[in-house]
């Protein structure tokens, strides 16, 4: 399984110092039944990862790449969510999260496109 680095944000740590963050998201979308319509869709879940030291070039370089590893579900404390398109709140108690296929080269990086 794959995943692949979509986009790239510029954060602001409590601290005060900024830093990256890379949205990936997984390379194959997944069918989810809604639990309020019964109505079938496709998603591709989505995680953040923290692009420790790198800049905004490097950063933007990273977009596009394929990495190993997957996107999985995550048991998190519960916090409330807003659907953006509904403007509905929700209690969610999970997190989308990447699992790397450990050790990851990333000289790799360009021979899995």
């Amino acid at each position: 399984m794959s995943v692949k680095v979509i986009s790239y944000e510029k954060k602001t740590a409590q601290s005060g110092g900024n830093f990256y963050v890379l949205t990936i998201a997984n390379t194959q979308p997944s069918l989810t039944q809604s639990e309020d319509t019964g109505s079938w869709f496709m998603s591709t879940q989505k995680a953040n990862i923290i692009a420790s030291g790198m800049s905004k070039e490097e950063c933007a370089g990273m977009v596009g790449q394929v990495l190993p590893g997957s996107i999985v579900k995550q048991a998190s404390a519960p916090y409330e969510y807003t659907v953006p398109s509904t403007g509905e709140k929700k209690v969610l108690d999970y997190k989308y999260v990447y699992q790397s296929q450990m050790p990851v080269d990333l000289s790799e990086i360009n021979e899995m496109e």
